[in-house]
């Protein structure tokens, strides 16, 4: 069976977009989702990188997060085709929220994603181990991720170097991304 990993911020979620309402009403700015061409986008949004991650951080703690609506191309599609699939989800959030991120997937998505991982994203003073320093180490070291379906140009190219498909999702900050449907109609050919 295929085993695909789902990155699950900004693929299975629209964390950035919410995080970014939250972020422009806390400093009292006027920042459009579109303007955010570049990940991590702190010369758009003004802050140093400690102060973006923070904010970030900050905003996977609150009842916001945890009650973000699914994409409901992705939930509709694993209905239909899911279980054709193995499913695990594949974050680099920090090891700090990662417990939020694990509730949500596990929540929304239940009766298809079964596994929550990490490669946990570094905050400055944290102690915590790091095993893996990318998805892509963690791709190739697991052996079983057939295919990897994220939002960063960079991921895709480490999963592919793993010996992993990839497939990038269009977001304001990469090129050559696909809209989720033309992705999820890829896996239907599968």
């Amino acid at each position: 069976m295929i085993t695909i990993a789902w990155d699950v911020d900004d693929v299975l979620n629209n964390l950035t977009g919410e995080w970014l309402k939250y972020f422009c009403k806390k400093y009292d700015k006027d920042i459009s989702y579109s303007e955010l061409t570049v990940n991590p986008p702190c010369e758009i949004i003004g802050v140093g990188l400690d102060e973006y991650l923070k904010s970030l951080d900050e905003f996977r703690m609150t009842d916001i997060a945890l009650n973000l609506t699914p994409n409901k191309y992705i939930l509709d599609w694993m209905k239909k085709s899911g279980r054709r699939f193995n499913h695990i989800a594949l974050s680099a959030t920090s090891a700090q929220t990662a417990c939020n991120g694990a509730y949500w997937v596990m929540k929304n998505f239940y009766e298809y994603i079964h596994s929550y991982n990490i490669v946990p994203s570094y905050r400055n003073n944290d102690t915590i181990s790091r095993p893996f320093k990318d998805k892509g180490e963690f791709i190739k070291e697991c052996k079983y991720i057939d295919i990897l379906i994220d939002d960063s140009e960079k991921n895709i190219e480490r999963a592919k170097n793993a010996g992993a498909l990839g497939f990038l999702v269009k977001q304001p900050w990469n090129k050559n991304g696909l809209e989720i449907t033309e992705i999820l109609e890829k896996l239907n050919e599968l």
